[in-house]
């Protein structure tokens, strides 16, 4: 069965009553359980369940600047300079590798609109923004 990139409910073997999402890669037709650094396949699984509907309005963000990093061709992590409201400007960021309550990238996601207003919801904030963006409040509108 072909089966599209993104998260679905599975069943562990070891644990047959319990459903957890689970993320699949299309390219190497591996799965990330979150909470767990090893990759699964198919086999390791009881059941292998719907696709996970992400049903969440769609904030549009005032994203300023990006920083997208790579190492060996693969993403690592992505930083937004992003306007949240009027004055509130945050450096908002995400990595690959799971982090409880934040997003996180795939290495082999493609970098696009959507993935950087992703970070710009869901990732992490930097406190030290000047770190990454050193001139952050010069690309702002001044008034008069």
């Amino acid at each position: 069965m072909e089966r599209k990139q993104g998260y679905y409910w599975v069943q562990y073997k070891s644990h047959p009553m319990e459903w957890v999402p689970g993320f699949y890669r299309e390219s190497n037709k591996t799965w990330e359980v979150p909470g767990n650094e090893l990759d699964f396949y198919d086999r390791d699984f009881m059941a292998i369940g719907d696709p996970i509907e992400c049903k969440r309005e769609t904030a549009v963000y005032n994203i300023i600047e990006a920083r997208i990093e790579y190492q060996n061709k693969k993403l690592q992590r992505v930083t937004v300079l992003v306007e949240i409201s009027e004055g509130d400007i945050r450096a908002i960021s995400s990595t690959i590798g799971f982090q409880p309550g934040y997003d996180y990238l795939q290495p082999d996601e493609p970098v696009n609109d959507a993935l950087l207003q992703r970070v710009a919801g869901y990732g992490m904030e930097i406190i030290d923004k000047k770190s990454i963006f050193p001139n952050w409040n010069k690309k702002l509108k001044t008034n008069g």
